[in-house]
């Protein structure tokens, strides 16, 4: 039987603050009316909330740890990562939960419950990361000694028929003696065409390169050919003066997350201002860098609608501004300095594993093709007071919903422990389908000669080290130091000093801030900025985490800022004295 949750437009924003900071200042929630008004003066109306209706996909007994759900090209079934009694595995399933089928139970168990479908209707790639030689957790070691694989399960004739099954693997080259090299291959993508594979490499100079290559099969393999490295690897500040830098941007480091446009473009996340994390994009034939977000908490996997006049995204945002993790360090807008010293990994690292001090993970919203402006930050689809949505979302091919993955939140209530993971539609029940030629098709995603060649003989230059001065836009300066950033890990300990800092907006920041890492997973962050000229705050901060490496990350100590009246907070350890529960004053 479906598990159905209805849910009234006019209970979004009340319901979008689950779980606020018991430390932050008092607010109240803004009512989409307030948001509407505080939108006026936008180019494109805001959108009216709509109804959605969540529902469950059913599966059946002995069908366990539900993951990562896609849908098939034909819309109607949708293939899934789960768990039985054998292992791992994929299966597939009708929307209303008939028609199950296990793929890969005929193999014993696979690798991973994570996977990618690409539009052949035939394949489903597995898994997202690899040791030298093995995969971390598989029975399945590496057939190719030396390099990374991973895997694709493909059925004949289709994976609506499966009659008969196999992995094919495909081999990820890399240097294995590159001391450059920390991991070789994560967070793999399979485009729309099925040709083109994207991944990950997290590297010692430039942080992350993302990669891309074709699929091509030789005998019982696949090698990836025509290698691209999507990632700038020039140099990341460069001089305008005696002594004076400047930062190039957009910094197209960061984490790939999908392909959109039919696979005509790469989505991924990655720093902007400040600290903040948000979702970029790519044009692959051109290399044109779009910011698709601009909330100052986290952002991550996005997906465009299939006429591309709506995306949904994963974000950690909320109505609420004391639910917020990484808007703290972001409400006072200044270049991502952190970003090239090593600070803004681990920040961005509690933000997204901070699922039990926001008590959610990466809810799902739903926003126009313009974007976040004048107040407007979209509309929370994830607003169950139990279950959060969790890793990627994607469209229904006819626009007519999303579908995500929920699993229970971490401070929920307790009537809803031991909730099981389970997959959802987010039905917008006012939509009518998309007509298919209005939509965009598959389309084989085109080279980027743009792009550098063979990641193994990638000469890219390093982060910057030492001191640089940065002048304001409209005057003063920030003074940079980054120290030399240690083995193996991209850690390191940078200091920004405002002094009569003027940005393009007219505002003045004075003071300093400074990230600190005395161990992998332990970071310590210090700030006291005065915000003056055409806006007036500050920003003060004396935190540190520790277990960051681990994602059991712990914050103690307090973050705040304000700008112009707007004030956001965090603090912890969560439930202390320091911090006390909503109410309690801690006296």
């Amino acid at each position: 039987m479906n598990h159905i949750i209805r849910i009234s437009s006019t209970l979004v924003a009340a319901l979008a603050g689950v779980g606020t900071l018991a430390c932050a200042p008092e607010s109240s929630l803004p009512s989409t009316a307030q948001l509407r008004d505080s939108a006026a003066t936008s180019s494109t109306a805001i959108p009216e909330p709509e109804p959605v209706v969540t529902v469950e996909v059913p599966v059946p007994p002995g069908v366990e740890g539900v993951n990562n759900p896609r849908f098939h090209p034909d819309g109607e079934h949708i293939v899934f990562g789960f768990e039985n009694q054998s292992g791992k595995q994929v299966g597939i399933i009708a929307q209303d939960g008939s028609d199950f089928r296990c793929l890969s139970c005929a193999l014993g168990s696979v690798l991973s419950t994570r996977i990618d479908v690409p539009n052949d209707g035939k394949r489903v790639l597995i898994g997202n990361g690899t040791t030298i030689g093995n995969f971390q957790g598989s029975p399945y070691p590496s057939p190719f000694p030396g390099d990374g694989a991973v895997p694709l399960l493909e059925c004949a004739p289709s994976l609506l028929d499966c009659q008969e099954v196999e992995l094919v693997f495909a081999r990820i080259p890399y240097d294995e003696k590159d001391p450059r090299v920390l991991v070789p291959h994560r967070e793999s993508r399979i485009a729309p065409d099925g040709v083109h594979l994207a991944w990950q490499q997290v590297r010692s100079d430039i942080g992350s390169a993302m990669i891309m290559g074709e699929l091509r099969r030789v005998g019982d393999h696949y090698e990836l050919d025509e290698l691209e490295v999507l990632t700038n690897t020039g140099p990341w500040i460069e001089p305008i003066g005696d002594d004076e830098f400047a930062l190039v941007e957009p910094l197209t480091a960061g984490e790939l997350k999908s392909f959109q446009r039919g696979g005509a473009s790469v989505v991924f996340v990655g720093p902007s201002e400040g600290s903040n994390f948000d979702a970029f994009e790519i044009d692959l034939a051109s290399g044109l860098v779009t910011r698709r977000t601009e909330h100052p908490d986290y952002d991550e996997p996005l997906d465009l609608s299939p006429d591309e006049s709506w995306a949904v995204v994963g974000s950690k945002r909320s109505f609420d501004p004391a639910a917020d993790l990484l808007a703290p360090f972001n409400l006072i807008p200044r270049p991502p300095f952190f970003a090239l010293g090593g600070g803004v990994n681990l920040l961005g690292l509690w933000a997204f594993q901070g699922d039990d001090q926001a008590n959610r993970g990466l809810d799902a919203w739903l926003i126009d093709a313009e974007g976040e402006r004048d107040g407007y930050i979209g509309q929370p689809l994830s607003t169950d007071l139990c279950y959060g949505a969790f890793t990627r979302k994607q469209w229904r091919p006819d626009g007519t919903g999303v579908l995500a993955l929920e699993r229970k939140r971490p401070r929920a209530p307790a009537e809803c422990d031991g909730l099981p993971p389970r997959m959802v539609i987010y039905e917008l029940t006012d939509r009518e389908p998309i007509p298919p030629e209005q939509r965009t098709p598959p389309v084989p995603s085109p080279d980027a000669p743009w792009a550098a060649a063979d990641p193994e003989t990638l000469d890219p230059v390093a982060p910057p080290t030492g001191k640089r001065s940065f002048p304001g836009p409209g005057g003063g300066v920030a003074t940079v130091v980054w120290l030399p950033i240690p083995a193996p890990a991209l850690l390191g300990s940078s200091r920004v000093d405002y002094d009569g800092y003027i940005d393009a907006e007219g505002r003045r920041l004075d003071g300093f801030e400074a990230i600190h890492y005395a161990s992998i997973g332990t970071m310590r962050y210090v700030a006291d900025i005065q915000v003056s000229g055409s806006s007036e705050g500050f920003l003060s901060a004396d935190a540190s985490w520790t277990g960051l490496s681990s994602f059991r990350g712990e914050l103690v100590g307090e973050v705040i800022s304000e700008l112009d009246g707007e004030q956001r907070r965090i603090c912890g350890p969560v439930d202390s004295a320091a911090c006390p529960p909503e109410g309690d004053s801690g006296e």
